[in-house]
């Protein structure tokens, strides 16, 4: 049985488990937040999920517009920091996972 590795777009754990290769595809869940972890085929570590960005990444395919959407924004993401504009300034991979995660989006890549 092949051994996949998972990473939580939650929490930021990375975890190997053993799959039965006709489940490849199945996302499993996380085993300290619960949340669904899908594979990943990145050499990624926990700690490069936490490691600063060299400059803040400004998200403007999420930003909200509204202050209805501002408001929804900062209920989901208390801790992410909005410039001028109102565009979300991700400092590292995680928190620009967890934006991403909380308006609907996935990353593809």
């Amino acid at each position: 049985m092949p051994r996949y590795s998972y990473i939580c777009d939650a929490c930021g754990l990375e975890h190997d488990e053993f799959v039965p290769m006709s489940q490849y595809q199945k996302e499993v869940p996380c085993p300290q937040c619960g949340a669904m972890m899908p594979r990943t085929f990145a050499g990624r570590t926990p700690h490069t999920l936490d490691k600063p960005f060299h400059k803040p990444i400004e998200m403007y395919s999420v930003a909200p517009e509204t202050p209805a959407e501002v408001a929804d924004f900062r209920r989901k993401n208390p801790d992410v920091q909005l410039n001028d504009q109102l565009v979300p300034m991700a400092r590292n991979r995680a928190e620009k996972l967890r934006i991403l995660r909380n308006a609907g989006y996935e990353e593809k890549s």
